[in-house]
């Protein structure tokens, strides 16, 4: 049984107690492993993601085995508070957390860049996520109500890992900022996690010009 449909997987039941997020024919073999050693990685530091299990292959898709999360995506319960302010503070936890372990940002967002066949890529993009600054913080890369499920037990679990790196606390904010979209939880979100707009200027024109090549 299809439990949800994305950009880039399918997620079907598997056995009961665990789903298979199927990705689509053409994803890279090795996008879907970034994934799964991702997903290994934040189990072991601790951090509430599903525990992974293994990578399988059906009909020439990969697919990865997840631990099966009962529950709804966050942007199911939007109106309520509460719940927007324990996401803020979800991510500020995540962010508090330090690792050697994981893909530098600027080396996964160059990778991006480089992925596409016979893709022009420009020198100046290059340069402006080389100019940026380094950093340790866990970053999700993709944190937004979406990626984030509350269980049926009221519990946080963040979903979605392909884009998982590390790197300065400023990128992941800028990039839930951008994908948060409307101007109100925008703000929210802003002054929640203590920052201003001009904190996270200089990653915004960065994640801007990416949305070309993702």
């Amino acid at each position: 049984m299809d439990i949800q449909t994305g950009n880039t997987a399918e997620v079907f039941d598997y056995d009961g107690e665990r789903v298979c997020k199927l990705f689509y024919q053409g994803m890279p073999y090795e996008y879907v492993q970034q994934e799964y050693e991702n997903a290994r990685k934040l189990f072991e530091l601790g951090i509430r993601v599903p525990e992974v299990f293994e990578i399988v292959n059906c009909d020439g898709r990969c697919g990865i085995i997840y631990e099966k999360i009962a529950g709804l995506p966050v942007w199911e319960h939007m109106q309520n508070e509460c719940l927007f302010e324990k996401f803020i503070a979800e991510h500020k936890k995540l962010l508090d957390i330090s690792t050697d372990v994981l893909m530098s940002y600027k080396d996964f967002l160059i990778a991006m860049i480089s992925g596409g066949s016979n893709r022009e890529v420009s020198g100046n993009i290059i340069k402006k996520i080389s100019d940026l600054p380094d950093g340790n913080s866990v970053l999700h890369g993709d944190y937004h109500p979406g990626n984030v499920m509350l269980t049926v037990d009221g519990e946080f679990v963040i979903i979605d890992l392909l884009n998982v790196c590390s790197g300065p606390k400023e990128y992941d904010v800028a990039r839930t900022f951008f994908l948060l979209g409307n101007e109100k939880w925008q703000d929210r979100y802003l002054k929640g996690m203590g920052y201003c707009k001009e904190d996270i200027e200089g990653y915004l024109e960065v994640i801007r010009e990416m949305r070309k090549y993702e």
